[in-house]
């Protein structure tokens, strides 16, 4: 079993007597972490809380810490934080990050604590995910400000918001190269993960006809159900992937062969739109190798050979035009 660590920072201030709410809910705590450990589910409980401390923090928590942690049940641990290091996000961060195990499972509160940790927690679960391959389980806020002051205090999720920020990132992978790999492996929806693949893997080898198919299958399911989970900003971001998936939509080739997709004005310039995409992500070769089979496709469509374009022996004899119009050009 992966270790799961729940992790949080507190300030100076010391035990308080509060009383949190989550679905429906209630749970008394001296401090959030063991509230949200209390009122999670116990699949979802962490095996371990883990509080970053200052020297004063320490000095006025974490004998009570320990107290409650043995009476949950809960294994805790304390990462020493020098007071002068408090303010300093490098050292923060580079603290912090050097303590979280590689492939663990991290759940972060940010309650407690210096207001500006809650932006530094960001900034290391953003990193953890990148490159040590951690898992971000959950991500809590308390909201300690209530308008009776005795009323329990609601635990906030704001794990959407750091979903959102893989998806911009996913986004702008698709953006720039062209990939929906990125895409695809945030994506709960099986055939819609599998439509994104295809898409990826046809457009990465430079096959405009099978790539059209699952562009067009993938416009198809966006009017029946939601490509994307529910997230911040979903419905933009949404529009915004359709949006530069759609030029791409082709035929539908409902398992016939691909030597039936007509040759019409249509098809050249959802061809064009492909070439123009590889310049745009810099991939010359497929850029360039289409280009040659664009001109082909211009001149078989301008000729009425817009029903065996894709037959070699078609498409021989146009190049061979070709050549001939270059060897005409050059004498």
């Amino acid at each position: 079993m992966h270790q799961h660590i729940l992790l949080s920072s507190l300030g100076i201030s010391g035990p308080k007597d509060l009383s949190y709410t989550k679905d429906g809910r209630i749970e008394p705590a001296a401090f959030s972490s063991f509230a949200i450990w209390k009122l999670l589910p116990e699949s979802q409980r962490p095996t371990e809380i883990w509080f970053l401390l200052t020297p004063q923090a320490r000095d006025a928590a974490w004998k009570s810490i320990e107290e409650d942690a043995t009476e949950l049940g809960v294994a805790v641990r304390s990462i020493d934080l020098a007071a002068n290091l408090a303010d300093d996000s490098i050292e923060f961060l580079e603290l912090a990050a050097g303590q979280i195990p590689a492939e663990c499972k991290l759940t972060l509160n940010v309650t407690e604590g210096l207001r500006h940790h809650a932006f530094l927690f960001y900034a290391l679960a953003l990193y953890l995910t990148t490159f040590r391959r951690v898992e971000i389980v959950g991500a809590w806020y308390c909201r300690l400000e209530t308008e009776n002051r005795d009323a329990p205090k609601p635990i906030i999720d704001l794990k959407p918001v750091l979903d959102l920020a893989q998806w911009f990132h996913a986004l702008a992978v698709f953006q720039e190269t062209g990939s929906l790999r990125p895409v695809s492996s945030l994506v709960s929806d099986n055939q819609t993960r599998e439509l994104l693949r295809q898409l990826s893997q046809f457009f990465l080898t430079g096959l405009p006809i099978e790539a059209g198919d699952a562009a067009s299958r993938i416009v198809q399911r966006a009017a029946d159900v939601r490509l994307l989970p529910d997230i911040p900003l979903r419905t933009e971001l949404e529009q915004h992937l359709l949006e530069k998936i759609m030029p791409l939509a082709g035929t539908l080739l409902d398992g016939q062969s691909k030597k039936n997709v007509l040759l019409d004005r249509k098809e050249i310039h959802r061809q064009a739109e492909f070439i123009r995409k590889y310049f745009e992500t810099d991939q010359l070769n497929l850029a360039l190798g289409l280009s040659r089979e664009w001109i082909v496709n211009v001149l078989m469509q301008n000729t009425a050979a817009t029903n065996s374009w894709l037959e070699r022996t078609t498409r021989e004899s146009v190049e061979r035009a070709i050549g001939g119009l270059d060897i005409i050009h050059r004498d």
